[in-house]
């Protein structure tokens, strides 16, 4: 049976490539060629953001880089009460670790509301993912395999001195976060995943509707069409996901120019871009390949730990079908569907995402 689905996958995947993948490819040279003949002086223009340093880390927060798998994996993290008055005594329980783990094409800033209203209560983190903004950038697509991915999180928490974490995730960070629940669910207390399915039940709740959805990740197979794709016109299809529909956010002034600029200057340092894109890269070689035989049977068993699942209802991305059933999959799970959101859900609800977290993950200091 093995082979068999392996070899069913195989062909399957192929005939994605052949026609779906190559067509889309050829679409995407034809816009950009035609962008560039329509455009030639301000198609492939992108302001000069070459040295500019990290952005908006929130007062008294501390920078770290954890070494892991050899790269460098860029941290930002606060202790309560630390920089001010009421710093914790020596004496006081140690607070525990809410990692939170953004998604494409953000870095640690899109959980800026959520660094301020939580840091009161615990020690709150939010990471680069590797490949993006200060963390180190691997080359290969292979060093974006979901195996990888997931064992970035582990070595972080330990980097931070915690043996758990409550881990908090959206869009990619949250594809992640199922993995690190299967593959290393001893890190992981509670899981919170924001607009991010479980990989089984995104593929059992399929529908039409979704894989059209969907679709764009075709656009990001080829590559340097992709880059030149998504960097055109100094990155405006970066500007236009958060900010213009159908993928952009819903609430008015929940994603600034400001903002949009900061999310620029991540994406546009050096192999950051082609790194970005290595994700959904390695995703779709796994398709022909299948997933290695561990992972797979750790996906298979039921996660013990509370899980809480929140997705906005104007979630152009990712349909709220896609979060059907998911007691099959988890033994104890919330899910809420928040309406007047997009999938850009703890920019446009900030308020209610945090309050959700401190409620769900309880806040105060370590058992």
């Amino acid at each position: 049976m093995g082979l068999l689905r392996r070899a069913l996958a195989r062909a399957v995947f192929l005939a994605v490539v052949v026609f779906y993948v190559v067509p889309y490819s050829c679409l995407i040279l034809a816009r950009v060629l035609w962008w560039f003949f329509t455009n030639p002086t301000t198609c492939f223009y992108t302001k000069d953001r070459t040295g500019a340093p990290d952005v908006a880390v929130p007062p008294f927060a501390d920078k770290t880089f954890i070494e892991h798998d050899d790269i460098k994996l860029h941290v930002v993290h606060r202790k309560p009460g630390a920089g001010t008055r009421n710093m914790r005594s020596p004496s006081a329980p140690k607070p525990k670790l809410l990692l939170m783990v953004h998604g494409f094409p953000e870095f640690w800033y899109s959980w800026r509301h959520q660094f301020k209203a939580l840091a009161p209560h615990f020690h709150v983190a939010a990471m680069d993912m590797r490949g993006y903004n200060l963390s180190g950038k691997p080359r290969l697509v292979s060093d974006y395999d979901a195996e990888k991915l997931a064992s970035d999180i582990p070595a972080v928490v330990r980097g931070l001195g915690y043996d758990t974490c409550i881990l908090v995730g959206h869009d990619w960070g949250g594809a992640v976060g199922w993995l690190v629940c299967h593959l290393h669910p001893e890190v992981v207390e509670k899981y919170i995943c924001l607009c991010g399915p479980h990989p089984r039940m995104f593929q059992r709740n399929m529908t039409l509707g979704q894989a059209l959805r969907s679709s764009y990740i075709m656009a990001f197979q080829p590559p340097l069409i992709a880059e030149a794709w998504m960097s055109a016109f100094d990155f405006r299809g970066v500007a236009s996901a958060f900010t213009k529909p159908p993928f952009g956010a819903v609430q008015p002034g929940a994603i600034t120019r400001e903002d949009v600029e900061r999310y620029k200057v991540a994406i546009s340092r050096p192999g950051a871009l082609t790194a970005t894109l290595n994700y959904y890269r390695a995703a779709f070689r796994r398709m022909g390949s299948g997933d290695p035989p561990e992972t797979r049977q750790a996906m298979r068993r039921r996660l013990r730990m509370p899980v809480l699942v929140m997705a906005g209802a104007r979630d152009a991305a990712l349909g709220t079908e896609c979060y059907r059933n998911m007691e099959e999959v988890c033994e104890d799970v919330r899910v809420e569907i928040v309406d007047d959101a997009s999938h850009w859900l703890q920019q446009d609800q900030p308020d209610l995402v945090s309050r959700r977290i401190l409620e769900f993950a309880g806040g105060g200091a370590a058992e």
